[in-house]
């Protein structure tokens, strides 16, 4: 039975650190600190109230550098990274392994499209994928993934392990039969959910 709309964006919000929650805690704490920056300012306890909004405004800088660190490095834009992210946590895939096997996707797949062989060129081929088909779908790495995972779905376990494997490379393959266990339609609902929640931070605030 499919999980309800409260408890997928409750367990998103909880384990990925949200950058919208963030920013708003940052905005609360430095609204406090502002007003006890004018009491303190009378009663010499100035530096006690900069302090706290100092590491408000830090923490909320953080946590966006954070996230675009986390998606310039998978090569996935910022919010279908963070849709994809929502989906990782529910299928408990770490945002390490997430990062990682995107990464290690579009290098594969790159180089297949660049030399017609590689590490993943038989499960590609597999999966029923041409290097021109592929270097035009490669533009969309976040689209080509789901993609992937909805295509690896079809088979059976064994060949979702080595495909996972060979695709997303060793530690993330391992963690990504787990997404493609749920499936791309419920990946893709997952994260369009956490948008709806306002879980998704705009790419214009990055």
């Amino acid at each position: 039975a499919k999980r309800s709309y409260d408890e997928i964006t409750a367990g998103s919000s909880r384990a990925s650190r949200t950058l919208s929650q963030n920013m708003a805690d940052a905005s609360a704490k430095a609204s406090s600190s502002l007003a006890a920056f004018g009491k303190g300012f009378a009663g010499g306890l100035v530096a006690g109230a900069v302090a706290e909004f100092t590491g408000a405004i830090k923490g909320a800088v953080a946590s966006v550098a954070a996230l675009k660190a986390e998606s310039q490095q998978a090569g996935v834009a910022v919010e279908p990274f963070q849709k994809l992210r929502a989906a990782a946590l529910e299928a408990k895939v770490g945002t390490d392994a997430l990062v990682d096997g995107l990464k290690e996707m579009q290098l594969r797949i790159d180089e297949f499209v660049t030399t017609g062989s590689g590490s993943a060129a038989e499960s590609l081929q597999r999966l029923g994928y041409d290097a021109d088909t592929l270097k035009v779908k490669l533009k969309n790495p976040s689209d080509l993934f789901l993609e992937l995972i909805g295509r690896i779905q079809r088979l059976d376990q064994a060949a979702r392990i080595r495909v996972a494997d060979e695709l997303f490379g060793g530690s993330a393959g391992e963690q990504f039969v787990r997404l493609v266990d749920l499936g791309a339609e419920k990946v893709q609902m997952i994260g369009d959910e956490a948008q709806s929640a306002g879980l998704i931070i705009d790419t214009a605030l990055v």
